[in-house]
């Protein structure tokens, strides 16, 4: 293979993810656009909704960790999708909860979460990290490491509590 091939491929590989990123935010951010044009609320308290967000995720990951399953609720909008790699959609906050009851309440979660960004209009955020997922089953002590873009489309309720409206996870080659 000629230099120029491998500086081609070497491109590729390393723009790939973002493309794939890059086009899911555009999608949510064409949804988040169209929302917000129609949402006639005073402008509110950006850096405290941002912060608002930030411990939001970060009580979420406490609750999937303890498998906290009817704290994980609160986490969702009723009408809630979770866009997992490379399978189905999963449709409404009770099944994305039974999805994650699936696991098992005795397997051991570990997530870190990197944040990427967090942006607030008026009653809707999008936030991105990158997660390292690691689950130990104590069954046959497997252990899975698995590292995830993800990005949320999240929604402000009228009691100023901040739901997941679209949850989208892409695995990624690992980095932290």
């Amino acid at each position: 293979m000629s230099d120029r091939s491998d500086s081609r491929i070497d491109f590729f590989a390393r723009h790939f993810e973002k493309a794939m990123l890059t086009g899911r935010i555009f999608f949510l951010s064409c949804c988040l656009s169209s929302v917000a044009l129609s949402n006639e609320s005073v402008a509110p308290d950006v850096a405290q909704d941002r912060a608002a967000v930030i411990a939001t995720m970060q009580a979420w990951e406490n609750a999937i960790e303890t498998s906290n399953y009817e704290n994980l609720e609160n986490f969702y909008t009723e009408d809630a999708i979770y866009y997992p790699n490379n399978t189905s959609p999963v449709i409404g906050r009770k099944n994305i909860i039974d999805r994650n009851r699936q696991r098992g309440s005795d397997a051991i979660v570990d997530i870190t979460q990197q944040v990427d960004d967090v942006e607030v209009h008026d009653s809707w955020a999008v936030y991105s990290c990158l997660a390292r997922v690691k689950v130990l089953n104590p069954n046959d002590n497997a252990e899975t490491v698995r590292f995830v873009r993800v990005l949320l489309l999240m929604q402000k309720d009228i009691d100023g509590n901040w739901r997941i409206f679209r949850d989208i996870d892409n695995d990624t080659p690992a980095r932290f």
